[in-house]
């Protein structure tokens, strides 16, 4: 082994032995040589990121829309001041350096970042940006990660976002697996994904009553917004035929509150099916001191009612009681 001497450049200097420091945003500005900045605005929140154009706009994790910022032949104000100013929303504000560390690092696992929260604002600053291997890395996460647990996010992620490709396989896969998802869950959903779920909801797959519980959850968690068009929707008689005795008081009183239609001739208004459940449940409505306190709601709502409704209640109640006998 020959003696060829060490290397000694940084000799006397500040510049530490053995150093070595990739490229990055993170780095101080003047230590990267940056020559761009982004400046990301997210309401009155604002922060900046020091960039390295060569990095935005070359190599198989390139911005197109840096390229064609870069490339254009007009006299742009980015040109001049060497800054992009962006507005974006807050979850995409808060991916944004993730997407950064992702063109950065050509060697970056994105399954070690990428989460349920995120990936669709990931998603989303892929397709603004124009990083394509991003979008199909990302798209790679999500179809693995999009199953019936994770469905209910997605929905609200998506919306969020205005990605209706996700949010269309995400909507289905919440309609399929009903019986599956918890109704607190399902509640978190914006009431108008919520109310298309019902929609694609068919009774193959959940029980006949299956769907009240999540209809008083959703209606609950989002008690300003129901109107009167929206509950009949929810509650047709081909998406909710039965009504769980639990439910039937709360629906009961939303449908007085909202002026639904009381009666048909078929029996098929939410009023009459309300009415029928909760004849299921006389004792613990009308006889609180028989059964335990469960239902103590369904008995507060019962006190609530005007003495006609109860009249035709205990008149339901004293036929159900007839046909078990």
């Amino acid at each position: 082994m020959y003696d060829l001497g060490r290397f000694n450049y940084c000799a006397g200097s500040t510049c530490k032995k053995g150093q070595k420091t990739s490229l990055s945003w993170k780095l101080d500005p003047k230590e990267s040589l940056s020559d761009y900045k982004i400046v990301v605005m997210c309401g009155e929140e604002v922060t900046s990121y020091h960039v390295h154009r060569n990095i935005l706009a070359v190599g198989p994790r390139r911005s197109e829309y840096f390229v064609r910022l870069f490339q254009s032949d007009t006299e742009v104000t980015e040109h001049k001041t060497g800054k992009s100013s962006i507005q974006l929303e807050e979850p995409a504000a808060c991916a944004f350096p993730l997407m950064l560390d992702y063109m950065y690092n050509q060697s970056e696992n994105l399954e070690s970042v990428l989460t349920t929260e995120n990936a669709i604002s990931m998603r989303f600053l892929a397709s603004y940006f124009g990083v394509e291997a991003l979008f199909d890395d990302v798209n790679k996460f999500i179809q693995k990660d999009l199953i019936y647990k994770t469905a209910p996010a997605y929905v609200t992620y998506a919306d969020f976002h205005h990605d209706e490709k996700v949010l269309e396989a995400a909507r289905a896969l919440c309609a399929d697996n009903v019986c599956n998802i918890e109704p607190a869950e399902m509640a978190l959903i914006p009431l108008k994904c919520f109310r298309d779920i019902v929609c694609l909801y068919t009774l193959n797959h959940g029980g006949r009553d299956i769907m009240s519980s999540h209809i008083v959850a959703a209606c609950q968690e989002h008690t300003d917004d129901v109107d009167q068009e929206t509950l009949l929707d929810m509650t047709s008689i081909d998406k909710m035929p039965a009504i769980a005795p639990k439910d039937a008081m709360y629906l009961f009183h939303l449908s007085l509150k909202l002026s639904l239609p009381e009666i048909s001739e078929d029996g098929s208004t939410l009023h009459e099916r309300c009415i029928k459940a909760m004849a299921h449940n006389w004792l613990s409505i009308v006889l609180p001191d028989m059964v335990s306190n469960e239902d103590c709601t369904a008995r507060k709502g019962y006190h609530d009612l005007s003495s006609d409704l109860k009249v035709k209640l205990l008149e339901a109640a004293l036929c159900v009681a007839g046909e078990s006998r």
